[in-house]
């Protein structure tokens, strides 16, 4: 699966100066303009350094490539057919770009006033979500719940950002430490910089712009994870009792916090004492006993 932004055309470049970047979209009767393409090339600087024979235009140096670009990036910068193919564009990671979002979903932020799932991932108890593509690598964050109870992320530090591991981070919320991790391990090929310096992404869009990790799994570990993780209707019912259970713990020590609507108020972490806090984070987020192997 490609991105519907994904665009391929054909350039036009001198074989000198291909280094510099000076390459030209061709466009319907472009070959026959410019010195490249006509008998004057024989007086270009480039080719009059080192000659080579030709019997006539267009100029022996001048080299026909295809290449990619993105049409939503307001930069064109032209990639090599032969070195797009590892691409985030090339595949289903696609929709994780902050491009593609802001252009195909202008103005969507995730619903904030209730706790939202998405139906197209897999969840862990403790509350990640991975999406397993086919095509490309998988990616993992956190769910609306933990987002919920952060309200606000003032730092976050990635613990593992390549090799194969259980993907783990630790969020800095109001000076309390939250450490949670996937429970299985995967192959982290890369790890959501842009959090780092805007750390509210992960609290506003937890299943897009706020993504965590990137990485690839292997066949016998993909199926593995399908079997052993929840889908969408197991992790509402899982949700919905977290849910329950943080409401009943705040209605009984501490109703100021409690929202309407039936969810706890948001950024309630930041509120609670520090032993409090931790402990009720460390109830939902920490990771179960993860299972024998790697990816």
């Amino acid at each position: 699966m490609n991105c519907p932004f994904l665009r391929e055309t054909r350039v036009r470049h001198c074989r000198r100066h291909s280094a510099l970047g000076k390459w030209i979209p061709r466009g319907q009767g472009a070959a026959a303009e410019g010195r490249c393409s006509s008998a004057s090339y024989v007086d270009c600087p480039a080719y009059k350094e080192r000659p080579e024979d030709a019997g006539g235009p267009p100029c022996p140096l001048l080299v026909e490539s295809l290449v990619q670009f993105c049409a939503a990036s307001p930069v064109t910068k032209f990639v090599p057919y032969s070195d797009a193919g590892g691409s985030r564009c090339a595949s289903g990671s696609f929709r994780y770009c902050d491009l593609y979002l802001e252009l195909a979903f202008p103005g969507r932020e995730e619903a904030r006033d209730a706790v939202p799932l998405r139906e197209d991932v897999l969840y862990t108890v403790n509350h990640w979500w991975v999406e397993l593509d086919e095509d490309g690598p998988c990616h993992l964050g956190i769910d609306a719940f933990l987002a919920r109870l952060f309200g606000r992320v003032d730092r976050i530090e990635y613990l593992i950002q390549r090799g194969v591991a259980r993907p783990a981070a630790v969020f800095t919320v109001n000076g309390r430490h939250c450490q949670t991790e996937f429970p299985e391990p995967i192959h982290i090929t890369g790890y959501n910089s842009y959090l780092r310096g805007d750390p509210g992404r992960l609290t506003a869009e937890p299943y897009t712009r706020g993504w965590l990790f990137e990485g690839l799994v292997s066949g016998d570990r993909r199926e593995r994870l399908r079997n052993s993780l929840l889908d969408a209707a197991a992790a509402r019912a899982r949700l919905d009792e977290s849910i329950r259970q943080v409401n009943e713990r705040i209605q009984q020590y501490h109703p100021e916090f409690a929202a309407d609507g039936g969810v706890f108020a948001e950024g309630l972490l930041r509120e609670l004492e520090r032993e409090e806090a931790l402990r009720l984070f460390h109830q939902f987020g920490a990771p179960p006993q993860p299972t024998e192997g790697v990816a």
